[in-house]
């Protein structure tokens, strides 16, 4: 009984605490900026922040439809998902999440199943401190 009391003791600190899986980890407490669209003059590049509370601050820039914009994120099944609507029963917008350049750039992809959109359905960027 020792032994297994034991054996559970080390098990558990090879467990992630939870809302600590891979997507959590990259995002919580980070911030990118995306990739600028260089055919448009004088383009801004927006940025997205994730903060641990779950809320996302996404910074669209000057013009019309600029501005902060403040929205929810979560960690569902491996992918990334987002809601910029303040409504409980909001759609979230699910993206899978990969890494490059030592951690260095990320690309957010839409998944397969949210491809049928007119909006843009890929985006890259580079983490900033």
């Amino acid at each position: 009984m020792k032994r297994c009391l034991i054996l559970l003791i080390l098990l558990s600190g090879c467990v992630s605490p939870p809302g600590q899986d891979r997507i959590t980890l990259l995002l919580a407490g980070h911030r990118v900026v995306y990739d600028s669209n260089p055919a448009m003059e004088g383009d801004f590049a927006n940025t997205q922040s994730w903060l641990a509370t779950g809320t996302t601050l996404y910074d669209a820039g000057p013009g019309l439809f600029g501005g902060v914009k403040e929205g929810r994120w979560k960690s569902e099944r491996g992918l990334y998902c987002s809601t910029f609507s303040p409504r409980a029963d909001a759609i979230w917008e699910c993206w899978r999440v990969t890494t490059s350049d030592g951690g260095r750039r990320v690309r957010f992809k839409k998944t397969p199943w949210e491809v049928f959109e007119f909006r843009k359905t890929e985006y890259f960027g580079t983490f900033v401190e």
